[in-house]
């Protein structure tokens, strides 16, 4: 790799982790987020400065603290900040990233594949439940018999059913089974014009952010699928908080709306 290479690299791995939140895999895992990236230093070569005066790698301060061993001597060196002017240096393989990276996120394959890695099927799930009960048995099996207190190794079973999928009637008066990838595929058989009509949207005074947001969202997407709609009017009411006493007000507010829009 050239040095215009690396320079290219490390300007793109900044742009994508710097100010992003990330977890250290270590003692109470907190949570940084990342202030910057050093690609020169290492673990071995940087160091902290004790309360005592004395300086240590940060190598050896992880595996004195926390036992653990640093595999890569020539990784970066992640800078987050720990309180107010406070900034930690910690080992790049000692981090995780926290969620999800934009890049994967924004690639469909990428994201089926992990979702393939991290998703488990309700075997899978049961057998890692009895795995980490059978840890708790090895490791604290006697602090639990002097506190009383007793683990059963196997899941407790309990008796459930199934609902049955929804049917729906499909056009040609076929039965099909209703799921969201049948819903994507089927086609629409027929729809009405809406050039010419008006859409009255009735809304609560408090929700008209909201309603202002819908319709932001409704613009999109007919533009992204062709189609436009007539005149779009808002109609502010107050809506009654006791529908069953005052059905007939809401009913009057409704009309009084239709009326102001045909004037």
């Amino acid at each position: 790799m050239t040095d215009d290479d690396k320079t290219r690299f490390h300007e793109a791995v900044k742009r994508e982790l710097i100010g992003k939140s990330i977890v250290a895999c270590y003692g109470k895992r907190q949570t940084f987020r990342v202030a910057d990236i050093d690609f020169e230093s290492g673990p071995c070569s940087t160091f902290f400065n004790m309360q005592d005066g004395t300086k240590v790698s940060v190598a050896k301060y992880f595996y004195k603290e926390y036992g653990l061993k640093i595999k890569n001597k020539r990784q970066p060196m992640i800078y987050v900040k720990s309180g107010k002017d406070r900034y930690l240096k910690i080992p790049a393989e000692l981090c995780l990233v926290d969620g999800v990276p934009d890049q994967i996120r924004s690639n469909p394959k990428d994201m089926r594949t992990l979702l393939n890695e991290v998703r488990y099927n309700p075997r899978e799930k049961m057998d890692m439940i009895n795995g980490m009960v059978g840890k708790l048995f090895a490791a604290g099996s006697e602090a639990l018999a002097e506190w009383g207190i007793s683990i059963d190794a196997e899941p407790m079973k309990l008796e459930s059913r199934r609902l049955a999928q929804p049917e729906l009637d499909h056009h040609g008066g076929e039965q099909l089974f209703c799921t969201e990838r049948l819903l994507k595929q089927m086609p629409v058989y027929s729809c009405k014009p809406l050039s010419e009509r008006t859409v009255v949207l009735f809304h609560d005074r408090e929700a008209s952010g909201d309603v202002s947001s819908i319709l932001r969202t409704l613009e999109g997407c007919q533009a992204q699928i062709g189609m436009s709609s007539g005149r779009i009017e808002k109609v502010p009411i107050q809506y009654p908080r006791r529908v069953l006493q005052e059905q007939q007000k809401f009913r009057d507010a409704i009309k009084r709306g239709v009326d102001d829009i045909c004037r």
